[in-house]
């Protein structure tokens, strides 16, 4: 079945409104509507949301754990990122504080780091 759209902006119904009308003819307008359930529902498809490891416990570091479902792991300065936890590595420091963070992150896990 298709699916049929008519839009009218609300300057072309003041258009159509507007024109002159002589006593003697109508203006009609007809208008037929469908609610389409696809259109008229919110998506509430759910996305599951791996836990991540959260390098810097600043401002946005703690931004990003309060935003998570509590099973997130913060990391403060100086502590090792585990090499067991699978989730990505956000890394939320300074720049000058980029290589620390990688003398304390496995090697292996390299490739889950986001800056």
């Amino acid at each position: 079945m298709a699916n049929n759209t008519l839009t009218l902006s609300s300057s072309t119904l003041f258009h159509l409104t507007r024109k002159p009308i002589s006593f003697t003819s109508t203006l009609t307008l007809r208008i037929k509507a469908r609610a389409s359930t696809a259109i008229a529902m919110a998506s509430t498809t759910k996305t599951k949301v791996v836990p991540a490891v959260i390098v810097g416990g600043g401002r946005v570091g703690r931004a990003l754990e309060d935003m998570g479902n509590g099973d997130d792991l913060l990391v403060k300065r100086g502590d090792p990122v585990p090499l067991d936890f699978k989730g990505p590595i956000l890394v939320c420091t300074r720049n000058d504080d980029l290589d620390a963070v990688l003398e304390a992150t496995p090697r292996p896990r390299w490739n889950g780091i986001a800056i």
